[in-house]
């Protein structure tokens, strides 16, 4: 009977530690950040500034080559877009993001778009990365196909990622369908195009992911008559 109950003993024992290592384990894969991630937020204070300062001149250019007839284009770098989420959204749009997220950085290549950012509810925190891929489905309407979406190294379940990037768009009055392309979830987001002084039609026709860069370009025309 003693060796029965040691042996019991010893086991709840051991599995106490497996579970202890277990919930370790998971916690430590939480908090794993994304290369790409550890060296955006190492970005000097001043950098960063300069890049939000260069992005606000560009949306300002940007506004005012789409009031007038013609094409337009522009260039937005990752470090442009950085520097804004660092300083500018903090600065000027604090209520922007929820409480529990912040210091949202991106990289960008031909392929893809990475997107992370801390999170932390109660007294669980990590870093939570999307994989995604955005491009022009039509004039107007934005693609992104969610590739991955972790915390850390686990996986998300990305029909609740699909609710929350629904529930962003709703707010923000943009028009969302959800397809599958492939296995992936595709959000198709109709963007209203910015308004000019006359009624001019604006159309957004390219968007291109490069390396460290996103290009974009349109019209600006006379409003079709039907």
């Amino acid at each position: 009977m003693r060796r029965k109950l040691r042996i019991a003993v010893i086991s709840i024992v051991v599995l106490l530690v497996l579970l202890l290592l277990a919930v370790l384990g998971l916690y430590l894969a939480a908090q794993h950040e994304p290369e790409f991630y550890r060296q955006a937020m190492q970005a000097e204070p001043e950098v960063l500034r300069q890049g939000s300062d260069r992005m606000l001149q560009r949306v300002t250019v940007l506004k005012n080559d789409v009031r007038r007839v013609g094409q337009w284009q522009t260039i937005i770098t990752a470090e442009e877009i950085n520097g804004w989420l660092a300083v500018d959204l903090v600065e000027n749009h604090p209520n922007a993001l929820p409480d529990w997220a912040s210091d949202p950085r991106v990289a960008i290549d031909p392929e893809h778009v990475l997107m992370a950012c801390r999170v932390q509810r109660g007294k669980v925190k990590g870093i939570v990365t999307f994989d995604v891929d955005v491009a022009i489905a039509e004039t107007n309407m934005v693609a992104l196909r969610i590739r991955t979406a972790q915390a850390g190294l686990l996986p998300l379940p990305l029909e609740k990622i699909a609710e929350r990037v629904t529930t962003a768009a709703q707010r923000m009055e943009l028009r969302i369908e959800w397809r599958q392309v492939d296995g992936d979830r595709v959000a198709m987001i109709s963007v209203p195009p910015p308004k000019t002084d006359d009624d001019k039609a604006v159309r957004i026709e390219t968007l291109e992911l490069r390396e460290g860069e996103i290009y974009l370009d349109g019209t600006t025309g006379p409003v079709e008559k039907k």
